[in-house]
């Protein structure tokens, strides 16, 4: 075997059916995007309807399968609605990626959920947005301990500043100067902001066999930002 087939087996998802939740925009579009590149099947999970039909269209002109699945993720009925949804479309699920809220499923191979930086330390003016991601952190640490008998693996990728509609909105509900917000945002080692590449790269460690016994883990992906 070459080096360019072992790669393409390592990094291939060729097969594979994904959930990404919150996948119209931002990180969770990055996210769909690229697991379609490497061949899996993508169900695109979001409220937006206009921007998921956008993502799978974008996934679709690249030669990609997915499908759109509106979906609010703090709605039992709408989970296992898209859940049943996405079976029926591509016969099963093997990578779920919970980029918005967290959707427990059994019977998925790879669970990588997303956190923040703010999971491994405190933030500014962000109280609630902290414990949520600190819980993240910690549910993904429980979920791998009760589901490894099952071989699923779940681990959560911790980003930094991205360049989102999300970090955007930030700085506006802040009132901050859009310009000296970014340029604050981009001080870290690596001396610029996140792109949403950046973190699905991340995350398509996780999903693919690079990381076969790698559970209850935290990739930090932020430029160095909590170095």
């Amino acid at each position: 075997m070459t080096i360019a087939e072992k790669a393409e087996q390592l990094l291939s998802l060729d097969g594979q059916v994904a959930v990404v939740t919150g996948a119209a925009s931002g990180i969770g579009r990055g996210i769909a995007r690229l697991l379609a590149q490497m061949g899996a099947a993508v169900a695109v999970l979001d409220i937006d309807d206009r921007g998921g039909a956008e993502a799978v269209s974008e996934i679709c002109k690249q030669s990609g399968k997915a499908v759109f699945l509106h979906c609010d993720v703090s709605s039992a009925e709408d989970c296992a609605r898209a859940a049943r949804t996405t079976i029926e479309t591509f016969g099963k699920i093997s990578i779920l990626c919970n980029n918005a809220g967290v959707v427990i499923r059994k019977g998925g191979g790879r669970i990588i959920n997303t956190g923040s930086g703010w999971s491994l330390k405190g933030g500014p003016k962000a109280a609630a947005y902290c414990a949520a991601k600190g819980g993240v952190l910690n549910l993904t640490r429980s979920m791998a301990i009760d589901h490894g008998k099952n071989n699923i693996l779940v681990n959560c990728v911790c980003p930094g500043d991205v360049d989102t509609p999300m970090l955007r909105s930030e700085c506006a509900q802040l009132g901050d100067e859009p310009h000296n917000f970014m340029k604050d945002a981009a001080d870290r080692p690596l001396r610029r902001i996140g792109t949403p590449e950046d973190v699905a790269m991340a995350v398509l460690f996780l999903a693919g066999d690079m990381s076969n016994w790698i559970t209850g883990a935290c990739l930090v992906v932020d430029g160095g930002g909590l170095a």
